[in-house]
C-alpha cells in the first residue's frame, strides 16, 4: 500500500480494516468461482493468478488489523513504573 494512502486517525484505520475485510472476501468469493489459480486469468498476460491477489489482500489485512489493535491496546497510553513488590504495573501519563 502506498504510504500517502495509510489513515491517519483511529477512525479512520478502522474504516480502513473494515475495507481490507471486504477485499479479502471479493477475492476469496472470485477464488470460490474460478479457483485459487484461475485459469480465466491465465490467458490475460501479466495478470495475477486469485491466489496472488488474496496474498496481497491477506498482507494489507494483516496491517490494518495490527493498526486497529495497536490503538485498542490500553498500555499505549500510559507508562510502566517498577513497584516495590517488583511487577511493573501502567500508571497515567501526566
Amino acid at each position: 500500500m502506498n504510504p500517502k494512502y495509510l489513515p491517519k486517525t483511529k477512525e479512520e484505520r478502522r474504516w480502513h480494516l473494515a475495507e481490507e475485510c471486504a477485499e479479502v472476501i471479493k477475492e476469496l468469493s472470485k477464488i470460490g468461482r474460478f479457483g485459487l489459480e484461475g485459469d480465466a486469468f491465465a490467458a490475460m498476460p501479466g495478470a495475477r493468478t486469485p491466489k496472488e491477489r488474496l496474498i496481497e489482500e491477506l498482507k494489507d489485512l494483516e496491517l490494518a488489523i495490527a493498526r486497529v489493535r495497536e490503538d485498542l491496546n490500553p498500555w499505549n497510553d500510559r507508562t510502566l513504573e517498577e513497584t516495590p513488590n517488583g511487577p511493573m504495573y501502567p500508571v497515567e501519563n501526566g
